[in-house]
């Protein structure tokens, strides 16, 4: 599959479970700051850092939050929530190798 084929796909995806890209910039924009300024840190390309997690984090973090907040959690609530979700997601996606990337993301930076 092309990348502009991909991006099709993952489009149609999104709309098929009501996910506007709004809704994921909202979900992924602090994720990406977290994730850029942990690579930093660690002496990485942030951009190398990105593409060398799979899709699956990305997308259990955007559903970890989205799910946390369509729940009406706000703040630090809104925070645990999220992560919480994110791990649940992961795990069930037989990912949890990633639980401990996820719950040191939502600590980083604070």
């Amino acid at each position: 599959m092309t990348p502009p084929q991909q991006q099709e796909q993952d489009r149609a995806t999104l709309t098929a479970y009501g996910i506007t890209e709004d809704a994921l910039a909202e979900a992924l924009a602090p994720a990406m700051n977290r994730l850029a300024l942990m690579a930093r840190d660690q002496g990485r390309d942030p951009e190398e850092f990105f593409i060398s997690l799979p899709d699956a984090f990305f997308a259990a973090l955007a559903l970890g939050y989205l799910d946390a907040r369509n729940a009406g959690h706000t703040g630090a609530a809104l925070q645990r929530a999220a992560q919480t979700n994110t791990a649940r997601v992961l795990e069930r996606e037989g990912r949890a190798d990633l639980v401990p990337l996820a719950t040191a993301l939502g600590r980083y930076g604070q």
